[in-house]
């Protein structure tokens, strides 16, 4: 008797070029219409024109309170106050630095900074609550125009 060789692929696998099979589903889009749209008008791309600015500014933390910054400026929505998951405006933004802002990575040097989105209660006892930065970030605007 004749050793019968399965036909179907390894592991299992179905054949996907029969007609039967299922069909794959289409990619997920990167960003939604509704963001593409926002990107796209007029208040988008101021939004973003004064990100790139805040971006160039030094971390308002280390700046204040003469700390040395020794990672990259990041750019961070305020949040304190806030109870939804909806983000603020692109103009209430503040430049922090890396270690200030997520501390994901330690910089050597930064072991005792405080990063907001690791411990937001902390970070506010110590600096006060994040909008209240905002009027320094307008002044130096201001003068870097």
């Amino acid at each position: 008797m004749a050793m019968q060789i399965n036909t179907r692929g390894p592991l299992g696998l179905k054949d996907r070029t029969r007609k039967d099979a299922p069909k794959l589903r289409k990619p997920v889009p990167r960003i939604s219409a509704k963001r593409a749209a926002h990107r796209a008008s007029d208040a988008g791309k101021a939004g973003r024109d004064h990100m790139a600015c805040v971006a160039a500014l030094p971390c308002v933390i280390c700046w204040e309170w003469d700390m040395r910054q020794n990672s990259p400026t990041e750019v961070h929505h305020v949040k304190s106050g806030r109870y939804g998951t909806a983000r603020e405006d692109d103009t209430k933004t503040l430049p922090l630095c890396h270690s200030h802002h997520n501390k994901l990575r330690p910089y050597p040097g930064d072991e005792a900074k405080i990063g907001y989105h690791n411990g937001q209660a902390t970070w506010e006892a110590a600096y006060g609550p994040d909008h209240d930065w905002l009027a320094w970030v307008e002044a130096r605007l201001e003068l870097n125009p």
